[in-house]
């Protein structure tokens, strides 16, 4: 566990104590790392709705939006409506912003996607105009399974890879839900706290709101391989260090988390 408050695992956190951020791939999803990353092939914008809900048995794909510019953020596929947010065209580590893709819908001739958006509360969901976005297509998503201590990698309903993980103490455990890979993050010292790498999520842990970057959570190495298997930390989800390259491998920005109990 960590050994002091200071050091609670949030992602603004990392840019101050020296984290590595790549870009965005032009030409599809993920962040340039030199680590061998799938290719996302870029996909065009089509009426016929995507998957869902990237928990379901029957979904084999999955789209991701990539933000072209400010991304208005609406309540209802409506054009003129109630702008509810805004989203910027890059987080705050310059890494290009994308949403997860939950389905689509022609209104009036324009095309909208619904996505699971990279901020608090969490699940949160809004419409954005597709015109906004580009898309591309992902075809792995993590399962995580937090009562087994487990991660999993599934394509095509089979399971790539199984890895065990540390998870949220009791107090702040890490959230259930269905979020996605929001950027990948790396650290210059490989002996950080936080390992090799750090995939970050669209999770928050509400009990952290009040650190800079409102407590988001991230997938992670470590320097304490010997606590996996645990409950130990401030709501992210541990891995070896080995592990969490090989994960790395495996999915791309935008790939679906499902974190159940």
């Amino acid at each position: 566990a960590l050994k002091n408050a200071a050091a609670v695992f949030t992602l603004a956190a990392l840019v101050a104590v020296g984290w590595l951020v790549g870009s965005v791939r032009a030409s599809g999803g993920g962040v340039v790392f030199p680590l061998a990353t799938p290719s996302s092939s870029p996909i065009s914008p089509s009426p016929s709705p995507p998957p869902s809900d990237p928990g379901t048995e029957a979904a084999r794909q999955w789209t991701v939006a990539k933000a072209r510019g400010r991304v208005p953020v609406y309540a209802r596929p409506q054009s003129g409506g109630h702008v509810e947010r805004y989203l910027p065209a890059r987080t705050r580590y310059g890494v290009q912003t994308v949403l997860l893709v939950d389905r689509a819908r022609e209104v009036r001739g324009r095309l909208w996607y619904r996505v699971w958006l990279p901020a608090p509360p969490n699940m949160s969901r809004g419409w954005v105009p597709a015109s906004r976005v580009s898309v591309y297509a992902v075809d792995t998503k993590i399962v995580i399974e937090l009562s087994l201590r487990r991660l999993q990698v599934v394509r095509d309903d089979v399971a790539l890879a199984t890895f065990p993980i540390a998870i949220g103490r009791a107090d702040l455990p890490t959230p259930t839900g269905t979020f996605f890979v929001t950027e990948r993050l790396r650290p210059r010292q490989r002996t950080s706290s936080y390992g090799v790498l750090a995939l970050a999520i669209s999770a928050y842990q509400p009990k952290l709101y009040f650190w800079d970057g409102q407590g988001q959570v991230a997938i992670h190495g470590t320097n304490q391989p010997q606590l996996i298997g645990q409950a130990v930390s401030h709501g992210c989800v541990r891995m070896t260090n080995a592990d969490i390259l090989r994960l790395s491998r495996l999915v791309s920005v935008g790939s679906p988390v499902i974190i159940v109990e």
